[in-house]
């Protein structure tokens, strides 16, 4: 998903789950792991304010 500034992606690894951030240039701007117990995300979305990661039973907001 994108802002228009930055390009935001949720992957399911094998190792750990994490929400990356890119600018549209495709570097790398920083990434988060998302907590074990919040395993397998499915999906983001952004606000303003907020990034969103969806799993299977459950919804995981930052901050930003």
């Amino acid at each position: 998903v994108t802002d228009g500034t930055s390009i935001w992606v949720v992957d399911d690894g094998s190792s750990a789950d994490k929400v990356f951030k890119y600018n549209l240039s495709g570097t790398l701007l920083g990434s988060w792991t998302i907590d074990a117990a919040n395993a397998s995300p499915t999906g983001i979305t952004i606000n303003p304010a907020h990034v969103v990661a969806t799993a299977p039973a459950a919804t995981f907001t930052w901050s930003i």
